[in-house]
């Protein structure tokens, strides 16, 4: 052989150990659970110079397989919901039905509005929904209130929607004598 092909074979052996290496390592991450071996590998291909490739086998799916690691996933996450009202125009004054719904581990939802105001929502056990009533101000200077409903769950993890109320601006026309 010559030395092109020695370097050729040397550079080959070079990278295929330590993709075992890597491979046996698990890139520093141990398992104490046995790998499945229902997971079908994956071949991918990786260019090492210009004409040559090489190949490798990696895990076809990273989803958690078992009930503890979806468990611990879940817990991991925000809690989630959805917000809505009856009506987005609204006038000074009137009333506001706001209704969320809320994943499962939430356990205390309430209102903010831009003044400042706070409501608690308060859960309806037929419905499994959030309620709350709000008032619009009488003395609203913008066209539109923002509302924020935040979600949080016993591990004080929290999610924040917002919802928009267009106010309806009455103009007063003034009468006058002739």
């Amino acid at each position: 052989m010559n030395s092109n092909g020695t370097n050729r074979l040397g550079g080959e052996l070079i990278v295929a150990s330590l993709l075992v290496a890597l491979m046996t390592i698990g890139c520093g991450k141990q398992q104490s659970q046995p790998i499945s071996s229902d997971v079908q590998p994956t071949t991918a291909v990786v260019a090492q110079q210009p004409g040559e490739v090489l190949e490798r086998t990696t895990p076809a799916s990273t989803i958690p397989e078992n009930e503890g690691e979806l468990s611990a996933l879940a817990e991991s996450q925000s809690p989630d919901l959805a917000v809505s009202t009856v009506d987005s125009l609204v006038a000074p004054g009137s009333f506001v039905e706001i209704v969320a719904e809320g994943s499962a581990e939430v356990v205390s939802m309430s209102l903010r509005d831009d003044f400042g105001k706070i409501l608690p929502l308060v859960r309806d056990g037929a419905s499994n929904l959030w309620l709350a009533t709000y008032r619009v101000p009488m003395k609203v200077s913008k066209e539109r209130v923002a509302l924020s409903v935040t979600a949080k769950d016993g591990s004080h993890r929290w999610r924040r929607v917002w919802v928009f109320l267009n106010v309806r601006q009455e103009t007063v026309k003034e009468q006058t004598q002739p």
